[in-house]
């Protein structure tokens, strides 16, 4: 009768844990209505939406961490002694139930928490892809972001494993081991793929180029970049033709970007005339055409010279400025058409390359 008077004995802890539970219950609703209509209301007025994204995002969160820190709190307080009392039961295994009963306290704590942490991390990586990289010109933050999510979630997986298998004492390191030779394999199998997203990361940083700009490429790829990818770089060609290179095969040759580091473009021209032509009048038209075309820029100036005598012409060489260099071949094009309108008004002779021969008649002897 005493071990019975004893064990019952345990009753007012029994009774405590479940006061105590039952007080963290209620303050962890409370707790979530504060979350709700305090302090996101609150976040809501404020310049910058991180706040309440990560409170948004936490609602549910922080009230679960809250009960499994009061549940694990409060267990550790009453739980020897709720057992003790469940012995007075004799079919119930006391050493079992605390040792599953802590168990499951360990894992409700450390899951909720990890989820709490989750919960934050994101929303802030939600923030700064919607406030931040949606604002920028470049895709560079979004295909980072897009990566860098991939990562985050691996490695909380991974840390939560490793917290469970410390906690069980489970022999993790000989699966970490196999798990190294596997990636090694992988790794060596898939070199080319590794290789190409490695380039991939250093193009998106070092910013070579950017979607939209015009690239020559030194093997005589010309065209738009309109996508950068972790794995391979599309170049549109003048011929709608999609030219798909690997990125460790760009990042290995030169690159002509005719973008950077604004759109303005120097176009260059040759023009021959023949030898006796006033190259007085010919400057003065020249000047005139580059003069009244409303693509050509009047600062950086122009440049009009004479340069050598040809073997056929008289060769000039002209240069100027285009605000974009999607018009070169428009106004090339355009400007050639009235050089040759105005030297035909003007009787100035575009020469064909020719050569004069002179027949010298034998001495009679």
């Amino acid at each position: 009768m005493n071990t019975i008077f004893d064990e019952f004995s345990n009753l007012p802890a029994v009774i405590g844990f479940i006061v105590q539970f039952t007080l963290v219950i209620l303050i962890s609703f409370i707790l979530r209505w504060f979350w709700s209509n305090v302090l996101i209301k609150l976040a809501r007025k404020t310049t910058t939406n991180l706040d309440r994204l990560i409170f948004e995002a936490t609602n549910h969160a922080v009230q679960m961490a809250f009960i499994a820190a009061g549940l694990s709190f409060t267990w550790q307080m009453y739980g020897k002694s709720v057992v003790t009392y469940l012995g007075v039961f004799r079919w119930v295994d006391t050493g079992f139930i605390l040792n599953f009963s802590n168990h499951v306290c360990f894992l409700f704590l450390t899951f909720a928490l990890i989820n709490l942490l989750w919960k934050i991390v994101f929303a802030a990586i939600d923030w700064y892809e919607k406030d931040v990289a949606a604002k920028t010109e470049s895709t560079f933050d979004e295909k980072i972001l897009f990566s860098f999510r991939k990562i985050i979630k691996a490695t909380f997986i991974i840390f939560s494993v490793m917290i469970v298998a410390d906690h069980f004492m489970w022999p993790i390191s000989k699966v970490w081991a196999v798990a190294g030779i596997g990636s090694l394999a992988v790794a060596l199998a898939a070199k080319d793929t590794f290789a190409n997203m490695i380039s991939g990361v250093i193009i998106l940083f070092d910013r070579p180029f950017l979607i939209g700009d015009r690239v020559e490429l030194a093997d005589g790829t010309f065209g738009d970049v309109v996508d950068i990818g972790l794995r391979s770089t599309k170049i549109l060609s003048f011929d709608n033709t999609i030219h798909i290179i690997p990125n460790a095969e760009i990042s290995n040759q030169r690159i002509t970007n005719h973008t950077y580091p604004d759109s303005q473009l120097k176009v260059a021209l040759e023009i021959g005339v023949a030898y006796g032509s006033d190259m007085d009048m010919v400057k003065r038209i020249l000047n005139e055409i580059l003069s009244a075309h409303p693509l050509v820029l009047k600062e950086p100036q122009w440049g009009i010279w004479f340069t050598d005598f040809g073997d056929s012409s008289l060769n000039l060489f002209m240069r100027f400025w285009i605000r974009d260099y999607r018009n070169k071949f428009t106004v090339s094009d355009q400007i050639n058409m009235e050089i040759k309108r105005r030297f035909e008004e003007e009787s100035i002779e575009i020469p064909f390359p020719q050569h004069d021969v002179h027949i010298i008649p034998p001495k009679e002897q």
